[in-house]
C-alpha cells in the first residue's frame, strides 16, 4: 500500500470511527483551520470537507486564520476547549508551533495535520505522495525541453526551473520527485531550483520565475501556494511554459501551462 493510500485509509477510518461512535448521539462535528482555504490546495481541502458534509451529514466549521500569527494559539484553544469537535483538521506549517502547544494542553482532542508529519504521536496525519506526481511533472518537462525548437517556447538552454514556497520537507519532496523525473526522461537537462521563503507573495514568485526564465529555464514548476500565482503570471509575460500544482491551473495562463500536478487534497 502506498503512503498516499495509507493516509487516505487512516483518515477514512478515523472519520468512520467518529461517525460510528457518535451516530447514536448526534452529528459528527468537524472543524478545519487554515489561512489558505481560498487558494489552490486549500480549495481542494474545502471541496473534500464539503463532500463529507453532503455525503455523511457532518457539521462543519471552517476557520480562516488570516495572517494573525499572534492569534493562532487562541484560535486553536477556542476550537479545542469546548470539546465539541470530533476532528479538527489543520493545514499550514505556520500553525505548527501553536498546534503542538494546544495539542498537549488538550490531549483528548483529535487533531489531523494535513501535509506533513510532526513529532507528536497523538496526532493524526493526512500525508501525500507528492513526489510521485512531481516525478511525472519532471519527466514531462524534461521530455519537452529535450525536444528543443520542436516546441515554439523552448530555447537551447537545456534547463528547467522550480519555484518552491518555504524550504520545508513537503516542498523538498516535490523538488526531489521533479528532479528525478527530469533526469529519468532527459539526463542532460539541468534543473534550477529556488525557494521564495513564503507562500504569501505573488510578486516574489513572479520575480523568481522571471529570473529563472532569464537564466535559460524554459519551463518552471510552481510549488509555492499563493506565491506561485506570480509564477504562472510570469510564464505568460515571458511567453514560456509553467507547470501548475494541486489544482488545474491551465486557465491561469492559457497557452503557457504545460499541465498541473493534481494533489487531490479533496
Amino acid at each position: 500500500m502506498t503512503r498516499a493510500l495509507k493516509s487516505l485509509f487512516l483518515a477514512g477510518t478515523m472519520l468512520a470511527v467518529s461517525l460510528g461512535s457518535a451516530a447514536a448521539q448526534s452529528k459528527v462535528s468537524v472543524a478545519a483551520i487554515s489561512g489558505y482555504f481560498a487558494q489552490g490546495f486549500g480549495v481542494s481541502i474545502v471541496n473534500g470537507l464539503n463532500k463529507a458534509k453532503t455525503d455523511f451529514g457532518i457539521d462543519l466549521k471552517l476557520v480562516d486564520t488570516g495572517n494573525r500569527a499572534l492569534d493562532y494559539e487562541e484560535q486553536f484553544e477556542n476550537l479545542a476547549k469546548g470539546k465539541q469537535y470530533d476532528l479538527i483538521f489543520v493545514m499550514g506549517w505556520e500553525l505548527v508551533d501553536s498546534l503542538q502547544k494546544v495539542s498537549k494542553e488538550y490531549p483528548d482532542q483529535r487533531f489531523v495535520f494535513i501535509d506533513g508529519v510532526l513529532d507528536n504521536p497523538k496526532m493524526i496525519y493526512a500525508n501525500f505522495a507528492e513526489e510521485q506526481g512531481s516525478f511525472v511533472a519532471g519527466a514531462l518537462a524534461g521530455m519537452v525541453e529535450a525536444k528543443g525548437s520542436e516546441f515554439p517556447k523552448i530555447g537551447d538552454g537545456k534547463a528547467i526551473g522550480f519555484v518552491g514556497g518555504r524550504d520545508i520537507p513537503v516542498i523538498r519532496n516535490f523538488l526531489g520527485g521533479y528532479e528525478q523525473g527530469a533526469k529519468y526522461a532527459a539526463p542532460d537537462v539541468k534543473v534550477n531550483s529556488v525557494f521564495a521563503g513564503t507562500f504569501d507573495d505573488p510578486a516574489k514568485g513572479s520575480e523568481l520565475a522571471q529570473a529563472l526564465y532569464g537564466q535559460g529555464s524554459d519551463i518552471v514548476y510552481n510549488v509555492a501556494g499563493p506565491t506561485g500565482e506570480g509564477v504562472m503570471q510570469a510564464s505568460a509575460a515571458a511567453d514560456k511554459y509553467s507547470i501548475g500544482v494541486d489544482i488545474d491551473m491551465c486557465g491561469t495562463a492559457p497557452g503557457n501551462v504545460l499541465g498541473s500536478m493534481l494533489k487531490r487534497g479533496d
